[in-house]
């Protein structure tokens, strides 16, 4: 066997190997695809029921609030005045820790590497605080 031949027969086997290991990673890809697309399609399922929900909450917030509404100004010896500023601060927690939750989701969800960010880590431990 000449030296050209046993080239040859080295250059087929590494091109067989490459081959092969291409489609390796091709069928890895793929299956990682496929599982990709499994979870965005549970995440879509995942937040319209998130918002069914959020929908329904906000309704019986509403429907509680107003029967609260509703009781405070039929109270004897109250005025408008006197109930904005009792409803007020708690109103005004409930707001802030609403929001506070959501910026969280948002900060989380981002996928920004908000623990090795200083910044965004020092953001993070004041929201988690009341």
């Amino acid at each position: 066997m000449s030296s050209s031949e046993e080239i040859d027969s080295n250059v087929q086997l590494l091109h067989k190997e490459v081959l092969t290991s291409r489609d390796k990673q091709v069928s890895l890809a793929l299956e990682k695809l496929d599982r990709l697309d499994k979870l965005k399609f549970e995440l879509q399922s995942a937040s319209e029921e998130c918002k069914k929900l959020q929908k329904k909450n906000r309704e019986l917030w509403k429907e509680i609030h107003g029967a609260v509404d509703g009781k405070a100004h039929n109270a004897p010896f109250s005025s408008d005045v006197e109930q904005e500023e009792e409803q007020s601060p708690a109103r005004l927690a409930l707001e802030n820790l609403i929001l506070r939750r959501a910026l969280l989701d948002i900060i989380v969800g981002s996928g920004v590497d908000w623990y090795c960010d200083k910044r965004i880590w020092n953001t993070m431990i004041k929201l988690e605080t009341p």
